[in-house]
């Protein structure tokens, strides 16, 4: 075991310690996540309560039907739209895990803003099964290609952002927002005050895709933004449900410690 490994297992002991005292059973992957986020253990342990506190009074993250692709059909509903992409094995420069939006397919007559928030959590879900994520964090590449404002909710980022900005152990390392209307700025801009200001910090409009080469290598990148990344809905899904039948939703977060 190297250094890392050994200051790891003794900042895990001392979290596991304390959880414990506080009646939490929650697996080591687990916890493992908070101090990969947080490495100091007082400030791990205090987002892991808020975690725990977040997901006892959120009992709309598993209704009408658990957060698992192979278990709720609108979920998959959301995925297979192609708004949300996850690709396996794609990474940016600094090996974080990128993630695509295209909310042009954000059909809101087929799903509501919670839907869309579920499936949004669970594929951050899947992401964080990788430690090199928990290590390195995601990227977010949002096309507004195509949008309509039908396709947006103000309810999506007042749900979503006090979640994954603040619950959840997941660093954002940028938002890339890539051709947004004219008329998606006063949104953008509503947006922006719900937002820490370090997140903030991260939030970039472009209308070049070259803006985003410096984070990530040009093929990387989807097919219709001139990558090689060749993402198609129907095989993820398939992986996923056949990883979930498996036995692999015990890594997902949400169904491990749901009380």
């Amino acid at each position: 075991m190297g250094e890392r490994g050994m200051e790891e297992g003794e900042k895990l002991r001392r979290l596991r310690e304390k959880a414990s005292s506080d009646g939490l059973r929650i697996p080591d992957k687990h916890l493992l996540k908070f101090l990969r986020w947080k490495s100091e253990g007082d400030r791990a342990y205090e987002r892991l309560s808020d975690f725990v506190k977040w997901r006892k009074g959120c009992g709309w993250m598993d209704s009408p039907d658990p957060l698992l692709l192979s278990r709720s059909e609108v979920i998959r509903k959301v995925v297979m739209s192609g708004v949300l992409a996850c690709p396996t094995n794609v990474r940016g420069k600094h090996g974080e895990k990128l993630i695509f939006g295209r909310f042009r397919f954000n059909d809101l007559s087929s799903w509501s803003p919670q839907d869309l928030c579920r499936a949004i959590v669970y594929l951050v879900e899947t992401a964080l099964i990788s430690e090199e994520t928990q290590d390195n964090g995601v990227l977010v590449l949002h096309d507004l290609s195509g949008i309509g404002q039908n396709n947006i909710s103000i309810q999506v980022p007042k749900l979503l952002l006090p979640i994954l900005l603040g619950k959840y152990p997941v660093k954002v390392k940028g938002i890339y927002i890539y051709n947004a209307p004219w008329w998606f700025q006063g949104p953008l801009q509503v947006v922006k005050l719900l937002m820490p200001s370090k997140i903030r910090s991260r939030l970039h409009t472009i209308s070049n895709l070259s803006e985003v080469h410096e984070a990530i290598d040009p093929a990387a990148l989807l097919v219709e933004h001139g990558g090689t990344t060749d993402y198609k809905p129907e095989e993820w899904v398939k992986s996923q449900m056949d990883f979930e039948a498996g036995g692999g939703d015990d890594d997902y977060m949400v169904r491990c410690l749901q009380t």
